[in-house]
């Protein structure tokens, strides 16, 4: 279990970027600005990409904010949005019932709902040690570890790795929005957490969880389990990343299913340990899926070959 989670990360990464760069790509210097921009794939589709600047990842972060607010309340994003409220409802009203029957299920199965880390690296801070790479110790735990932040960050770091040295700027610019779609993605989370305030399974006082709406800075910063339940960070960070690359990947049918399959374990994680509802999850869904359309688009132009010229659409 120690080194599962880093391996996956670091053959995922590969398997994403393997064969994506231009097929003249080589391992001598190429100056960043003559890299090759336009990817032909085999269906016909053409990926044209704007080179990333070394810090675009936070400088479009407003503009990502603002290409969300759009992307969202829009006529073509109603049936979505009523499909989020819709859901989030019905499972709200039934949050206690199915977080009691999804923990005694995984009793049956003998799944450990605690979590369980052994800290590789704590290194002292004023006499203090911190916590920064933790390995997980059971199953249940290393599901809810997918959903950090750092194993896709490091999946953004293999790609970027691999566009770099293959001077390949599909790869170089989908390392970049991954980071960029993820903080993005957080401050809009935590906005709605703090105005929200919902009780988390393992901190709650009444059944569903007790609604604090706009608890208190300190009252969060102290007691944070007590208010952040709604929406799932977890969730919308791998939903992020999923479309992200499968966004930037299209040929790649494999990405959609197997990232949503891992999003659903993590989601089946978060109930066992008592760190969500299931009615945190359809909002998560949404604003990891939107920040990521979002993200994506606004760094490729994607168009489609024809007999007699290109057509190429946002």
């Amino acid at each position: 279990m120690k080194t599962i989670l880093i391996y996956l990360v670091v053959v995922l990464s590969s398997f994403v970027s393997n064969a994506a760069a231009p097929s003249d790509s080589t391992s001598k210097h190429i100056p960043y600005k003559e890299w090759e921009t336009q990817y032909h794939l085999k269906n016909g589709i053409i990926l044209n990409y704007e080179r990333p600047g070394a810090f675009d990842f936070v400088t479009k972060v407003p503009k990502d904010m603002w290409g969300y607010c759009k992307y969202s309340f829009n006529k073509k994003s109603i049936p979505g949005i009523l499909a989020i409220a819709l859901t989030s409802a019905i499972l709200i009203n039934n949050d206690q019932a199915i977080t009691d029957g999804t923990r005694q299920f995984c009793d049956n199965i003998h799944l450990v709902r605690n979590s369980s880390y052994n800290n590789v690296f704590a290194p002292k801070l004023q006499g203090q040690r911190v916590n920064i790479i933790s390995i997980p110790q059971n199953l249940n735990t290393a599901l809810y570890t997918l959903g950090q932040g750092y194993p896709a960050l490091l999946l953004g770091g293999g790609i970027l790795y691999y566009g770099i040295r293959h001077h390949d700027i599909r790869a170089v610019s989908t390392a970049s929005q991954l980071t960029e779609s993820f903080i993005a993605m957080g401050i809009a989370t935590q906005v709605v957490k703090r105005i929200t305030g919902r009780e988390t399974p393992i901190r709650s006082t009444q059944a569903g969880g007790k609604w604090t709406p706009f608890p208190g800075f300190m009252d969060y910063q102290k007691n944070t389990p007590k208010y952040d339940a709604f929406p799932s960070g977890h969730l919308a960070t791998v939903i992020c990343a999923v479309t992200v690359l499968s966004e930037n990947y299209p040929e790649k049918k494999w990405i959609k299913p197997v990232g949503y399959t891992l999003g659903a374990l993590v989601a089946f994680s978060m109930l066992n340990n008592g760190v969500h509802w299931a009615g945190d999850y359809p909002l998560a869904f949404g604003i990891g899926y939107g920040f990521g359309k979002v993200v994506a688009a606004s760094r490729k132009i994607e168009g489609k070959k024809t007999r007699k010229s290109f057509i190429f659409s946002h």
